[in-house]
């Protein structure tokens, strides 16, 4: 017979002692999972995570079969676009992840019964690379990024052959957050011998990224500072970050500097709300040891006021 989620149940008669049960799972899941497609649906980003959190932790670790698959993509998906909208990024790595192993594995029937949720739901490349503009491979809260990075290493045990291409670009750029430089090493060696667009767009700004761990302005920073012009969305945006950081040492450089950063906020912001946050607080800084104090107080009231929900937005409200 058909076979139905917890978030498509109204109720039911059970002709058996099993009603009570039922009725108790129907409760404590049914409907909370009811709320979580309903929020998808309606992209109630506010109250999403508060819904899903307790559900994806009881999901977690538990085998995925025909019967639960479903309902594990749906409390996936949902705790992705929930720590996304919190600005909780690195957190929504795993998550992502996750969908993406799920939802690869379901039928076309399958994909289709999550009525309402089309817009948010995953596009077949993100399924099949593992990799989303919606989480550039640039990093912030170093903690978080620790806890993604353990995580997405336990899953390879060292065999990073078996990976995607875009988890292994996850895996350099949270290695090279938290200074594992002998993981970003292997997997950056790794990604050196693929070819795909993929790879070719981001494995250049992680050079990059290995780069400014080092305090370096080597080959990799050279090189990418004669093309990113020519590269595209968060490519071009993450891309923008390191090189205006890369030269915001340099007193005659910071207006040039500047100005690389609020390219970011100005096409960006929007899509990539972190890092647009990320890109102002660093501008903020500069301008503040140029002696530009009124510049920086500009930046830093925009920043509170587009980028709160973001990491850079919740350290400049703690101050």
């Amino acid at each position: 017979g058909n076979s139905y989620g917890w978030d498509q149940i109204h109720s039911a008669v059970l002709n058996d002692d099993r009603q009570a049960e039922f009725d108790r799972l129907l409760r404590e899941l049914g409907i909370p999972q009811f709320r979580v497609r309903h929020r998808l649906a309606n992209q109630d980003w506010n109250s999403l995570s508060e819904v899903v959190e307790p559900l994806y932790a009881m999901q977690r670790g538990k085998e995925i079969t025909d019967a639960n698959r479903r309902n594990s993509y749906l409390l996936s998906l949902a705790a992705f676009r929930g720590r996304i909208a919190d600005g909780d990024l690195a957190n929504a790595l795993i998550p992502f992840i996750e969908a993406c192993e799920i939802g690869s594995a379901r039928s076309t029937n399958e994909r289709s019964d999550l009525a309402g949720i089309q817009e948010v739901d995953l596009s077949a490349g993100e399924l099949q690379k593992q990799f989303t503009p919606l989480l550039p491979p640039i990093w912030f809260d170093v903690q978080a990024a620790r806890i993604s990075c353990q995580e997405l290493k336990a899953r390879f045990a060292n065999d990073h052959k078996q990976s995607t291409d875009g988890e292994l670009i996850y895996l350099a750029s949270l290695s090279l957050a938290v200074d594992d430089v002998e993981t970003a090493i292997s997997a950056l060696e790794e990604l050196s011998l693929r070819s795909s667009q993929l790879v070719d767009a981001w494995l250049p700004i992680l050079r990059v990224e290995m780069e400014f761990g080092q305090k370096v302005k080597g080959p990799a920073t050279e090189a990418l500072r004669k093309s990113y012009r020519s590269l595209r969305g968060p490519e071009r945006a993450v891309a923008n970050y390191l090189l205006a950081l890369q030269i915001s040492d340099n007193p005659d450089d910071f207006d040039s500097a500047v100005l690389d950063l609020l390219y970011i906020p100005a096409n960006h912001g929007s899509t990539l709300p972190s890092l647009s946050a990320a890109a102002l607080h660093q501008a903020a800084l500069i301008s503040t040891r140029g002696g530009k104090v009124d510049e920086a107080a500009l930046l830093k009231s925009e920043l509170l006021k587009n980028y709160q929900n973001t990491y850079h937005g919740r350290l400049q409200i703690a101050k």
